[in-house]
């Protein structure tokens, strides 16, 4: 069981692209999966509407984050939250009962700023829990989105995250035309080959940080 939250603390750098790219992968690699739409937006949950639910989405306010977290994880394999793309109380909440956090990020000094806050409310998060459970933690990690791989500003952009004090993951999702399209159109985007390779990479390497993160 695993609760992985995508979250950033403005709208813009693909939370929900990541949400439901990594919960389609494994959906399709038949985990059972839960996602949580903790967005007022519902982009997410609308999104799998118009994909025909594939797998259950449930959608709800700040207050209900924590209880429907901790509900679904006792029955799913996988629950993937999509917090607002704000300063909220569901991206603490959120935090507070993931095993991991994932922070999208642009190749941009505005997004990486923005991906620095947003870290800064995962750590507010830990210092909550922290008063019942010592040693709590909660591994997060940026994820750069939209990107170009033979950009020099992507590279640039790993070693500044770096340099701020968050780590990003090695894989990324470069910026492909599939996604506007499958999300128009209320499709998987992994039906496209490149972005489920690209989507497989970065699962296989968050399955490596969950298992390191547990021991």
């Amino acid at each position: 069981m695993s609760i992985i939250v995508s979250a950033s603390t403005k709208g813009g750098p693909g939370k929900t692209t990541l949400a439901m790219c990594l919960a389609s992968y494994w959906h399709d690699a038949g985990v059972s999966v839960k996602c949580i739409d903790a967005d007022p937006n519902k982009n997410l949950s609308q999104w799998l509407g118009r994909a025909g639910q594939p797998f259950p989405c449930a959608v709800v306010g700040d207050d209900d984050v924590v209880q429907e977290a901790e509900s679904a994880s006792e029955a799913f394999d996988v629950v993937i939250i999509d917090v607002a793309g704000s300063q909220g109380q569901a991206l603490v909440y959120a935090a507070g009962v993931a095993d991991l956090v994932l922070i999208p990020t642009r190749p941009d000094f505005k997004d990486i700023m923005e991906a620095i806050r947003t870290q800064q409310f995962v750590k507010n998060a830990e210092q909550m829990m922290r008063r019942r459970i010592p040693d709590f933690r909660t591994p997060h990690f940026a994820v750069l989105t939209q990107v170009n791989r033979r950009a020099v500003v992507t590279e640039h952009s790993r070693s500044q995250l770096e340099s701020l004090g968050l780590s990003a993951l090695g894989a990324d999702l470069p910026s492909r035309t599939a996604y506007s399209q499958s999300s128009f159109a209320g499709a998987s985007p992994l039906a496209d080959q490149h972005i489920r390779a690209d989507v497989e990479a970065m699962a296989v390497e968050i399955t490596r940080k969950l298992e390191e993160a547990h021991g």
